[in-house]
Order: C-alpha cells, then sequence, then structure tokens
C-alpha cells in the first residue's frame, strides 16, 4: 500500500510522526507518551523501526507535501516489514483478483482504512511518491467514501482532483525531455486547431447575421459582402 497512506492510517492509530530539529527526514514512532510540553517524544521512544534517535520533535498533521516542503520518510520507518498496511491492525490487503475477491479486498480496505477521513486520504495524496501509489489511494478512496461525482462534499472532490493532478505531474516528470517536446508540440497544436474552429464559428455567425439582412433587403457594405465569400464551408 501507498506509505502515504500507511503513514496517515499510523498517525491516526496515535503514532508520532517527528524529526530531529533541522533535519529533514521525518520519523513514525509508535503511540506513546510525549514530553510535559507536547512537543517532543521521551529520549528513550523507539521508532516503528526500533532505532533510538534520541530528541525527537513531533510535527503535527496534516503536513505539507513533503517533497515540497524538503523533507522525506524515513526509509526504515517506512519498510513494509516496520511499517504495515495500518499500524495496529492486523490486515493483510489482498492483490486483486490474483490473491483474493473483490469482497475480500474491500473488507480489507475497510478493516485497515476505515477509521479515515477525506481530509485524511487528502494529506497521504500529497505524499503519494508514484503513479502507482496515486492509484492505490484512488482505488481505497472509492472504496470508503464512493465515486467523487457521486457525492457533494468538497473535500472528497479535492482529494480527487489532487490524486489526479500528482498522477498527471509524476507521469509528466518520468518523461524523456523527448517525450516533453513531443508533448509540448501536441499541446500547441491542438490550440492551433482551437483557435481556428473558433475563428470558423465566429464568421460563420457573423455571416448568418449578414445572409438574414440581405435577405431583408438591406444595404451591404463590401466589408459585410466579403464576409459572405469567405463564409465557412
Amino acid at each position: 500500500m501507498a506509505l502515504g497512506l500507511r503513514a496517515v492510517a499510523a498517525d491516526r492509530n496515535g503514532a508520532a510522526l517527528a524529526r530531529r530539529p533541522r533535519s529533514r527526514v521525518v520519523h513514525i514512532v509508535p503511540p506513546g507518551p510525549l514530553t510535559p510540553s507536547g512537543r517532543f517524544l521521551p529520549l528513550a521512544a523507539r521508532t516503528v523501526a526500533n532505532e533510538s534517535l534520541k530528541r525527537l520533535q513531533v510535527e503535527f498533521t496534516p503536513l505539507p507535501d513533503l517533497q515540497a516542503a524538503g523533507l522525506r520518510f524515513c526509509r526504515h520507518c517506512t519498510a513494509t516489514s516496520a511499517l504495515p498496511p495500518s499500524l495496529g491492525v492486523a490486515v493483510q490487503i489482498p492483490d486483486v483478483p490474483s490473491e483474493g475477491t473483490m469482497d475480500d479486498f474491500r473488507d480489507a480496505i475497510r478493516t485497515a482504512y476505515g477509521h479515515l477521513t477525506p481530509a485524511d486520504l487528502l494529506t497521504a495524496a500529497r505524499w503519494c511518491r508514484t503513479v502507482e501509489e496515486c492509484h492505490q489511494l484512488g482505488t481505497v478512496a472509492s472504496v470508503l467514501f464512493g465515486p467523487a461525482q457521486a457525492t457533494k462534499d468538497p473535500v472528497r472532490h479535492e482529494l480527487e482532483n489532487t490524486i489526479n493532478g500528482r498522477r498527471r505531474a509524476l507521469n509528466t516528470a518520468a518523461l524523456s525531455p523527448e517525450e516533453k517536446a513531443d508533448r509540448a508540440a501536441d499541446r500547441d497544436e491542438e490550440l492551433r486547431q482551437a483557435r481556428l474552429a473558433a475563428e470558423s464559428r465566429r464568421l460563420a455567425t457573423a455571416a448568418d447575421r449578414v445572409e438574414s439582412r440581405a435577405a431583408r433587403g438591406a444595404y451591404l457594405m463590401p466589408h459585410e459582402r466579403d464576409l459572405i465569400v469567405r463564409r465557412p464551408a
């Protein structure tokens, strides 16, 4: 399952997202007490990877887009062996359809992530690192909340737009320079064709008006007569 989804689920199940002051690495720490200020973890606290990192400052969610903020999750904390689909929930999410039925898959998703809200998944969407993770998050959102077009919840729609936008950005980032140039050329050609079509519609509408006036016997200016001649086929 997508790292962002596992991290948000762990956070909502009481884990702490924390990092050393001025560090760019975010660690995941199992549920436990904080210091009296509520801002730090005790020195004896250990991460989900069973590492002791001394002074860790708690980061309160929702965190921003980690990459944009120059942050990243600890690789040890986010290894599948350390961070399961949902911390504190014993569930194995089967592949579909190779290892289970759709009903098994949906039930496992609800068991692991049924406590999350669209806003939680919105945070996870900002942490998607691959196109595959975007697809996974979209699937979980559909299982938990149904299709976006079937609800008026603005957060659900924002979640859908964020997932789609993240996927497009990741797809674009994975393109070679040649592929990016080809896409840019295709977009330019689409814009050119759209401008030509809009101009053709404008001329046709103007010609209709002039022909209507001519049918009523109105005098036509030279440029109006020329417009009829130039009328698009």
